[in-house]
């Protein structure tokens, strides 16, 4: 099986739409070596420069050069992925896959037409663009069709990743917890640090320590900002964060120190 999905692969041409953004270049990187690869990009000029810094054999295009493409991957900012889904699948060829990189899945499956020509899988990886595949969890949705899937997270395990095969309303849920609701309370307490004005002489170490994650969520508020918008089930996460610190904050000291420290033991981490 192993040498069949290989041999299947390097046969292929895959399409990124979005190739020149950060996600797209680690998947053109992670590709390169394993099937032809084309960076799509509205700009030509773009697209064939980090072609060229990526490495050899990287072809590059515009969106109408996807025609002839077995997979088309869109990874574009989460207002635009359906935009540009809808504009791509009229110029699929028959029996090819369209991917989407989106981090929130309902919006974009449940508001997309997919014809019986083409197979449609969306999917989620679980890092950003500072990572890579390896050891990292990525989602996959089969929406339409049946064909490509195991061939897609066989992909997906020979890079490394651990995959999951779910629904996008289970995606939805789940990430609103993960995603939505933790981006909620850092950005909470960013919030609640700017308005109590700590000056950074005071700053103790462990809080210095947090400063280069929080630097991170400043680079990516926009997509934060997309998720928190998006996903349906973020409005309900944030209400019960806002209730469970209300609740909280009228425990007295032991109580509180018992409910830290069994969740701590309930926590996987």
């Amino acid at each position: 099986m192993k040498n069949t999905f290989d041999t299947f692969f390097k046969q292929l041409n895959i399409s990124i739409i979005g190739g020149t953004g950060g996600m797209g270049r680690i998947f053109v990187k992670s590709l390169k070596d394993i099937t032809n690869v084309m960076i799509c990009s509205r700009d030509l000029k773009k697209a064939k420069s980090v072609a060229k810094q990526i490495g050899e054999n990287i072809e590059f295009g515009v969106l109408e050069d996807c025609q002839n493409s077995d997979i088309v991957v869109v990874s574009v900012p989460l207002d635009n992925v359906l935009e540009t889904c809808t504009n791509v699948i009229k110029i699929m060829k028959n029996g090819a896959l369209l991917i989407d990189l989106s981090s929130v899945k309902s919006s974009i499956i449940n508001n997309l037409e997919i014809p019986d020509s083409i197979e449609y899988l969306s999917a989620h990886f679980l890092f950003g663009p500072q990572g890579n595949f390896s050891g990292e969890n990525i989602i996959l949705i089969p929406v339409k069709g049946k064909q490509w899937i195991q061939k897609i997270k066989y992909l997906f395990e020979k890079l490394g990743s651990n995959v999951l095969i779910i629904s996008n309303t289970e995606h939805d849920i789940k990430m609103s917890k993960i995603q939505s609701l933790f981006h909620f309370t850092i950005l909470s307490m960013v919030i609640a640090m700017a308005k109590s004005k700590i000056e950074p002489n005071f700053y103790t170490r462990s809080f210095k320590m947090m400063i280069p994650n929080l630097k991170n969520l400043l680079n990516n508020l926009d997509v934060i900002f997309e998720i928190q918008k998006n996903n349906p089930f973020s409005k309900k996460e944030r209400k019960f964060f806002a209730g469970l610190v209300n609740e909280i904050s009228n425990l007295d000291h032991k109580e509180f120190e018992i409910l830290v420290r069994k969740s701590f033991e309930d926590l996987e981490i």
